[in-house]
């Protein structure tokens, strides 16, 4: 039951532009028509602050069509009251977004690095003014490969997040405010186990947040495309599924205990209506051929969807070694990442398999013996665990001394120069990669 002293706050996360119905392999996820209804029933009856905590404007044909604009237009209609910044909001760099972030008609803070924004907002309720803190990722220059522009380098956040934090509070506080809102864009971390269950772990997390949780009355997550819904020393933490799949709640009680955060599926409403309707239909309309049968994979190597990305790049060029990887593109139900449906397959699905990626295929040569190494050291990487599948397809089971690699431009070239110990030289393929899928499906 609401009262004039409660306050509902609504979060969500990684939204990825995610305004189509995209396909999972356990369904579909609802897309941005749903998001809106979902909110807009939860905001009945009490005040509702919707914030989000990061990654709300990249990926889907918005971005890949518009350079980025049309993600900040179509997100100005969602209902979002506030936000601080993901990593992929600098995905076309720093000036890009300040020149855009004004069409998104809500404010972006961010407390931890001088990027052109309010460290802090207030929102004045029928409960009394609510203060919000933004903080963008805590190691965002470490993601500047993970951006559209080549060699783009991120800002280095210039104050630690507790500094960051603290300074907020008390300002916050002298400005009289009933409640503050932390969000942040790191979260829980989590692994996929072999019972098709997930591991939540929450200590990393915990040990950003700890030294000043106690100050504030809420934690708002993201970015790690994890789940989690508890406290931090008694301060609740609110960390919802991606990709518009989950809205999370939390009923904030000025002079008393908060509720218990909790988590709404969101339900699909049907076709996205706003901004960028067009470009998604021409999108859907931009079909590569025919999936004879569904592709899906779990996190981790020799997946059938990452074997068919690998063996449409190797056949299309005169690779030795192709390597396919995708990124996660849906929340693991049913412990698998991302899937295909069988059936006509639309370009830019594909492309959001890989949305890390600047559009090229790329060739380079190394050694067998790295390329041995690098196919072993590739699974112990942190940062590929849960959120990639990959695969290296061979045309021939005997290696030559000198293998000629393929793969996707952009991050998985930076990543096995990574492996290797040095810097390949890679050289631009004549075919990109939805040409290759679409020869692959073509042929057979």
């Amino acid at each position: 039951m609401s009262s004039n002293r409660t306050i509902r706050i609504v979060t969500t996360n990684d939204f990825w532009a995610t305004y189509t119905q995209i396909p999972t392999s356990y369904g579909s996820l609802p897309g941005g028509e749903g998001l809106k209804h979902t909110v807009e029933q939860l905001r009945e009856g009490q005040p509702t602050i919707w914030a989000d905590a990061g990654d709300f404007s990249p990926g889907g044909p918005l971005e890949l069509m518009s350079d980025g604009v049309m993600g900040y237009a179509a997100a100005s209609e969602l209902g979002i009251d506030i936000a601080t910044l993901g990593n992929h909001e600098f995905n076309f760099g720093v000036e890009h977004l300040q020149r855009y972030a004004p069409v998104l008609g809500f404010p972006l803070i961010c407390a931890n690095a001088d990027v052109g924004f309010a460290a802090t907002h207030i929102i004045e309720t029928s409960a009394g003014p609510v203060g919000f803190i933004g903080i963008t990722c805590p190691m965002l220059q470490l993601f500047g490969v993970f951006a559209h522009v080549p060699n783009l380098t991120l800002p280095t956040p210039d104050r630690d997040v507790t500094t960051a934090v603290n300074n907020a509070v008390a300002t916050l506080r002298e400005a009289g405010v009933v409640a503050i809102v932390v969000m942040v864009h790191d979260g829980v971390d989590w692994t996929p186990q072999p019972n098709d269950k997930l591991a939540m772990n929450a200590d990393r997390l915990t040990e950003l947040c700890r030294p000043w949780c106690k100050s504030v009355d809420v934690i708002l997550c993201g970015h790690t495309l994890g789940r989690f819904f508890g406290d931090i020393d008694g301060t609740p933490v609110v960390h919802p599924w991606a990709y518009s799949a989950e809205v999370g709640v939390i009923d904030l009680q000025i002079g008393g205990v908060h509720g218990q955060p909790y988590g709404v599926e969101v339900k699909s409403r049907g076709a996205w209506t706003g901004t960028g309707r067009s470009l998604i239909e021409a999108a859907e309309a931009q079909v590569l051929g025919t999936l004879s049968e569904p592709l899906w994979a779990y996190s981790g190597p020799n997946q059938p969807l990452t074997q068919f990305l690998g063996s449409a790049y190797q056949r299309a060029t005169d690779a030795d070694v192709a390597l396919g990887a995708i990124f996660q593109t849906q929340f693991p139900l049913d412990d698998k990442i991302a899937a295909l449906h069988a059936g006509p397959l639309p370009a830019y699905l594909l492309q959001r398999l890989f949305p890390i990626m600047d559009g090229t295929l790329v060739h380079g040569e190394v050694s067998r013996d790295e390329l041995i190494a690098a196919q072993t050291t590739l699974p112990t990487l942190p940062y590929w665990i849960p959120h990639f599948a990959w695969d290296f397809v061979a045309r021939e089971t005997t290696l030559p001394s000198t293998v000629k690699v393929v793969t996707t431009g952009g991050y998985m070239a930076s990543t096995l120069s990574a492996l290797v110990g040095r810097s390949i030289e890679w050289n631009i393929a004549p075919v990109i990669p939805t040409d290759a899928v679409a020869d692959m499906l073509r042929k057979g």
